[in-house]
């Protein structure tokens, strides 16, 4: 699973949850229902968000012992430890939260 958070162009913080065991792979696009742009003529009703996600993975090899072993320490410490936890977003002030939905997948 992720969490991460979003600031939308009306100055708004979207806190996005995905479900556990959920994988995020580079190019993928959740859809984000009532979060995108007002409609015309309808400014209460909005579209849809579309958010893609750009996933960088270091090249093989990239990574010395130390490096390994300070990854290892702070993947336990947010509980992405390898037993089902999820990374945790910092967030400050008022939150709207959302949960990424698999279902609603998009191909651009």
């Amino acid at each position: 699973g992720v969490e991460l958070s979003l600031t939308t162009l009306d100055g708004r913080k979207l806190l996005l949850r995905g479900r556990e065991g959920d994988v995020i792979r580079p190019g993928d696009v959740r859809c984000l229902q009532h979060e995108g742009m007002p409609r015309w003529k309808r400014p209460f009703d909005r579209g849809c968000l579309f958010v893609k996600f750009d996933v960088e993975f270091p090249a093989p090899g990239s990574f010395t012992m130390g490096d390994r072993v300070a990854l290892s320490y702070v993947l336990r410490q947010t509980g992405m430890d390898g037993n089902g936890g999820i990374a945790r977003a910092e967030v400050d002030g008022d939150v709207e939260e959302h949960e990424l939905d698999v279902g609603q997948e998009q191909a651009f």
